[in-house]
């Protein structure tokens, strides 16, 4: 039996990134469609969602189901889950089918709810239009946010079976990102075996993996993961450097903490800027004050004077203070 997993706000992000595939998908039928007259019409709040959808079933004929996928997957995506289901019961109501895209919009929304009884309750349609792997990843991911983890892996070994609907990347980094929120790195390596006879695994499910070993201060392991990551052709990227920069300030090995990125500066692999930090601490790297003099450090040298003082702001703001380093990394930087 798979592990029990954490609940995560990475899971939601998840969903939010499946959510805008599904609306892109479905936006690009929509437009694919000579004989639709509907254009698309961006939501930004309730109203405007009520507004459209109440204008298009005014119409007659009927507009095609494309046009409503477009309203409630925007609308799912500003968080109005409840409303969703509403606009969806009414759109039934009135004879219009929905397709795998509305249905699989739905159940992310009983997801999000924390209802999975009615999120279940959807499949028996997704039994006649047919599953595919965004559907099943969904689900899963539906099941791990009510910490029912057994239907999560009944789930996804039920896609392992299937001939025409295997795990991809996304399934597979997700149950990957769920075992290390737990703390079962091993496990987490397991999954990484089994899926290189899947599909190929992408950055984020090693550096996911090279994240938790750092945090964990297994910087060996991690190491040797980055070196088998490598050696496949696959790139590291900002997460991954930061995990490792982070990683060795943990164990105070501030050396490695510095040469790792200055080599990640001067290899050109990103070209890092205040906004990519941000975006760090919002994949869950969360630096203390030996990783943020580190960076700020390596900013001055490369000249970025503006972003180590944007750094140095946010390092206050995030409550950690700077020391007499900090302030001498920046008086030399200035």
């Amino acid at each position: 039996m798979m592990p029990r997993l954490l609940q995560s706000s990475s899971v939601v992000v998840f969903f939010n990134n499946y959510l805008g595939l599904f609306h892109s998908q479905a936006s690009k039928l929509m437009e694919s469609r000579n004989t639709q007259q509907h254009q698309r019409v961006k939501i930004t709040n309730v109203e405007d969602a009520l507004n459209v959808f109440d204008e298009m079933l005014q119409r007659r004929p009927l507009p095609s189901i494309f046009p409503f996928t477009q309203v409630l997957g925007q609308l799912a995506m500003l968080k109005h889950y409840s409303t969703v289901i509403s606009l969806n019961n009414q759109m039934v109501v009135s004879g219009i089918r929905p397709d795998a895209y509305t249905l699989t919009i739905i159940i992310n929304c009983f997801c999000h709810l924390n209802q999975m009884e009615f999120s279940l309750s959807v499949l028996g349609n997704f039994f006649k239009l047919g599953f595919d792997v965004t559907t099943y990843t969904t689900l899963i991911n539906g099941f791990l946010l009510k910490n029912r983890e057994a239907e999560a892996a009944a789930l996804f070994n039920k896609m392992m079976e299937k001939g025409n609907c295997k795990p991809d990347v996304v399934t597979f980094g997700t149950l990957v990102k769920g075992l290390c929120l737990k703390g079962t790195n091993t496990a987490a390596i397991q999954l990484l075996k089994k899926m290189e006879g899947a599909c190929k695994p992408d950055v984020v499910v090693y550096s996911t993996i090279i994240d938790s070993f750092c945090k964990d201060t297994l910087v060996v392991d991690a190491l040797n993961l980055f070196s088998e990551m490598t050696s496949k052709g696959i790139a590291p990227d900002i997460i991954t450097y930061t995990s490792f920069i982070h990683g060795f300030c943990k164990v105070e090995n501030w050396k490695e903490a510095k040469r790792l990125f200055n080599e990640m500066v001067e290899n050109q692999i990103i070209n890092y800027t205040s906004d990519d930090f941000l975006e760090m601490s919002h994949e869950g790297v969360v630096p203390n004050m030996v990783t943020y003099s580190t960076l700020i450090d390596g900013f001055c040298k490369m000249g970025k004077t503006q972003d180590a003082l944007n750094l140095f702001s946010q390092m206050q703001a995030c409550g950690q203070l700077p020391n007499i380093q900090t302030y001498s990394i920046l008086l030399h930087g200035l």
